[in-house]
């Protein structure tokens, strides 16, 4: 009867599903080079905040917030482009890599950058790859990734401020030890997540277009 068809058959549900497994995993080699090629923008992004970190003190503890106001760029123009999994993994991936040949890739940065790619990868899934909402969340999630190379001078301040004087100079661990108090690290976390915020605020004008385009609602 009717109710016989109110449901589809258990075959074509399973091939529905299997064709969106499909969609959101499976990468093609055009896809995964224009996501290779905005991966050495994010690593741009991410070295040249390194590098004046070198210079100044607040630049270095302040790391994410600074990255997080550039790097929406290359992230979430590549989530609305490419609504699979896997685009937060390898921009952490290609970080990490870079880290570790300058062997700058400590044990808490390690954790950081693998832990902030997996839940921007959760949130992506969970909402879909399609939604704006969700690729911005995951950007704030995302933005987190470089916190663990100056969280040292929280977790382990002694150790942090002797490495300081020891590879930089006396002066520089003394602005470090200026800035190490519990106040400032949760004004690096609010910067980080206000940061994200100004950037997903900016992609929405910036890539209307796009954003229309691949359906990004």
């Amino acid at each position: 009867g009717p109710a016989d068809y109110a449901v589809e058959p258990p075959n074509r549900l399973e091939s529905k599903v299997f064709t969106m497994v499909q969609t959101t995993t499976r990468w093609t080699g055009k896809e995964f080079g224009i996501t290779i090629g905005f991966a050495v923008i994010y690593l741009t992004i991410t070295l040249a905040v390194q590098v004046s970190g070198a210079y100044a003190a607040f630049a270095w503890l302040f790391m994410a917030p600074l990255i997080a106001l550039f790097a929406w760029l290359p992230y979430l123009y590549l989530t609305a482009r490419e609504q699979k999994a896997g685009v937060a993994l390898l921009l952490n991936l290609a970080v990490g890599i870079a880290y570790g040949i300058a062997g700058e890739l400590s044990p808490l940065l390690l954790v950081t950058l693998i832990v902030a790619a997996v839940l921007a990868e959760l949130t992506r899934w969970l909402s879909g790859y399609c939604s704006y909402s969700g690729n911005l969340t995951s950007y704030l999630f995302l933005a987190f990734s470089t916190v663990g190379s100056p969280l040292y001078v929280w977790v382990s301040h002694d150790y942090a401020i002797q490495e300081c004087a020891e590879e930089m100079s006396p002066a520089y661990a003394q602005a470090v030890e200026g800035l190490s108090s519990p106040g400032i690290l949760a004004a690096m976390v609010l910067a980080t997540i206000a940061a994200g915020l100004i950037g997903g605020a900016i992609s929405n004008a910036v890539f209307r277009n796009q954003y229309q385009k691949y359906s990004i609602t």
